[in-house]
């Protein structure tokens, strides 16, 4: 299934290359596609009606997709599923593994105006945009999980960038396969800061190779 999030804020994004933990350098480190682990990641900030609504679509996927053999996916609430910041908004984290595929490719990026990002424009934190998401079941190994996958990210706002070194500019061609076409008013900015470090942001970790 795909769900489209609109207007919605983004934090800590690590999608214009693959990045992995690492914890000699306790940090994300930019790594090859072919590294074990290495994902395009970046969360979102839901208020509580569209932390639901997701949360009931990722149910109502895993239902219709879920196998015979499959167990449940036994979650009983939001903080189940995502985490709980303390304004009360919920951080989803979007994870795109690589699956050590060497012609792995992060998310399309759009600029406000329509165009095609350049190759490797890295996203700012508090950025507002529009995402097109894959909601993807999963079982392995005895364990079950609804992963969310960014396919496309559309910008409406951009965040000013604390470190300017190495931004790209827009790019200047305008493409037609844009999968948006509204940019509603965009939400109130939420806090800054990373505090989930190496872990899946709450959401269901998705380490299945299919």
């Amino acid at each position: 299934m795909i769900e489209t999030l609109r207007n919605k804020e983004i934090l800590w994004p690590r999608c214009d290359r693959p990045y992995k933990w690492s914890d000699a350098d306790n940090r994300f480190i930019a790594c090859s596609p072919t590294e074990e682990k290495a994902a395009y990641e970046l969360n979102v900030v839901l208020n509580e009606a569209d932390a639901k609504d997701l949360a009931g679509k990722m149910r109502s996927t895993f239902a219709a997709e879920r196998k015979p053999d499959w167990k449940d996916w036994a979650v009983k609430s939001l903080t189940d599923v995502f985490k709980k910041d303390e304004t009360g908004h919920y951080i989803v984290k979007l994870r795109k593994r690589t699956y050590e595929d060497a012609n792995s490719k992060p998310p399309s990026h759009w600029m406000p105006n329509g165009s095609a990002a350049v190759e490797g424009y890295q996203l700012t934190s508090g950025s507002k945009a529009n995402l097109q998401v894959f909601i993807k079941p999963w079982s392995y190994a005895g364990k079950v999980g609804v992963s969310l996958r960014p396919l496309h990210i559309q910008l409406i706002e951009i965040a000013e960038r604390q470190d300017r070194a190495n931004v790209n500019p827009f790019a200047s061609e305008i493409k037609t396969d844009n999968p948006f076409t509204e940019q509603p008013t965009p939400p109130a900015p939420q806090p800054a800061g990373d505090p989930f470090g190496p872990s899946d942001g709450g959401v269901i970790d998705d380490e299945i190779p299919f």
